[in-house]
């Protein structure tokens, strides 16, 4: 009997009308064993592939990890509960698979922090291509008090199991109600030395949503925080992404309205971490004067600073002038050297990637600003070396890039422009 699975078909709902901004369309492909998986290219929404046994043995030992792992990076991705049928299922984002090239059985279990609770959840794929959490998933919000609102944090643990950590409108994070546990959790609870009541075993932690103009120059923390902690935090704080030995001294003030904020210090940080407008931070107070802080893309994918690793080196990596990102050929940073003012070369594997080879120009953008301006490609032989070459010069000065600054430079397929943006000091 040949292997595959038969993945049931459901009829797409209408989103809340903000949902858009965090959905966008995709196509996967179906493996054996109810995996999914992100094609090459796009095939039909209903396309099902069948393998031998004997292929898919092959397969499995030229790709002995299905889950590839990337430095610190920690596969997770954040949702928003904006649609009418959050209850009933969940919409998993589409960059989410194809970022991590990630395959998901076809049930997995959630879990909310080290609760020893479990929630078996199924994965379907739906009309539209997403895949959704469907069957196991009503359960799930109907135990964890789920509301409309509310974000909602997922990391892969395992193969087949995430975490969960669930952050209310207040921007803090909460524990599933005791009360909507089973009794048998709560009787192991009653004997166990350390119970998950209260805030034994919570970690004080916050959302922010990078929403207000200033937000470069400063960050506002939620007032909920602080109070429902019962925290005093110093004048000084420490923040710090993953464990990547990076340290931001942040001075934490009161302002004339009562609220506290991130302020001196805050602006090296956005900078480094090249922060944009609308993405979404979680702090987590590690100690009393120092915070991790996990940074999540537009599309809900969680991202890593650019040039962590060059700053954590130090003065050796500063010799070199092109930096790429491990799993992400279509960026690159560069410290902007004299001979970049009227061109400037791509590396060949974001050429590659971008297949620039076949283009004659390409839009360029700087992050934040309306309108990006045309350049013309170069084609140089013999490798060839594709430059940014005619309309560079007027890009660089219209958007004041600073000769001996690092900066980013990253192709995005979908619009076809490479946003250009400044990443570190």
């Amino acid at each position: 009997m040949p292997l595959g699975i038969n993945i049931r078909e459901r009829p797409f709902k209408s989103l809340h009308p903000h949902h858009h901004t965090f959905l966008c369309n995709s196509h996967f492909s179906l493996k054996p064993k109810g995996e999914l998986h992100p094609p090459t290219s796009s095939p039909p929404a209903t396309a099902k592939k069948v393998i031998c046994k004997n292929e898919e043995e092959q397969k499995e030992k030229k790709s002995p990890n299905p889950m590839p792992r990337r430095s610190n990076d920690t596969p997770s991705f954040f949702k928003v509960l904006s649609s009418v049928d959050y209850i009933k299922l969940l919409r998993l984002p589409p960059h989410f698979l194809r970022k991590y090239e990630l395959t998901l059985p076809e049930n997995v279990k959630l879990r909310v922090d080290d609760s020893g609770r479990r929630w078996n959840v199924r994965v379907e794929r739906m009309n539209d291509g997403l895949f959704c959490f469907t069957n196991g998933w009503e359960k799930f919000a109907e135990d964890a008090a789920l509301k409309f609102g509310e974000f909602l944090v997922f990391s892969v643990v395992a193969k087949s199991e995430l975490n969960v950590v669930i952050y209310e409108t207040s921007c803090c994070k909460r524990e599933i109600p005791l009360l909507q546990l089973n009794a048998q959790v709560l009787e192991e609870e009653k004997k166990s030395p350390n119970p998950m009541s209260g805030r034994s075993n919570e970690t004080p932690s916050f959302f922010k949503v990078l929403s207000n103009v200033d937000y470069i120059k400063l960050l506002r923390l939620p007032p909920h925080f602080l109070r429902k902690y019962e925290l005093t935090l110093p004048a000084n704080v420490k923040l710090r992404v993953d464990d990547s030995g990076r340290r931001w001294n942040v001075r934490v003030e009161r302002m004339d309205d009562g609220l506290f904020c991130f302020t001196n210090g805050w602006e090296k940080f956005a900078e480094d971490a090249a922060l944009k407008f609308g993405e979404f931070l979680v702090f987590s107070l590690l100690a009393k004067s120092e915070m991790n802080v996990d940074i999540y893309e537009t599309s809900c994918c969680k991202r890593e600073i650019p040039l962590l690793q060059l700053n954590a080196q130090g003065g050796k990596a500063r010799k070199r002038n092109c930096f790429m990102k491990e799993g992400n050929p279509l960026y690159f940073a560069t410290y902007l050297r004299p001979y970049h003012r009227w061109t400037i070369s791509l590396p060949r594997a974001f050429s590659r990637a971008a297949n620039m080879k076949v283009k004659k120009q390409v839009r360029v953008k700087y992050v934040g600003k309306r309108r990006g301006l045309c350049v013309a490609l170069s084609h140089r032989p013999p490798r060839p070396t594709i430059d940014l070459a005619k309309g560079w010069r007027e890009f660089r000065e219209a958007n004041g890039l600073v000769v001996g600054k690092i900066y980013s430079f990253e192709f995005n397929p979908d619009d076809q422009v490479i946003y250009v943006n400044r990443v570190a000091s």
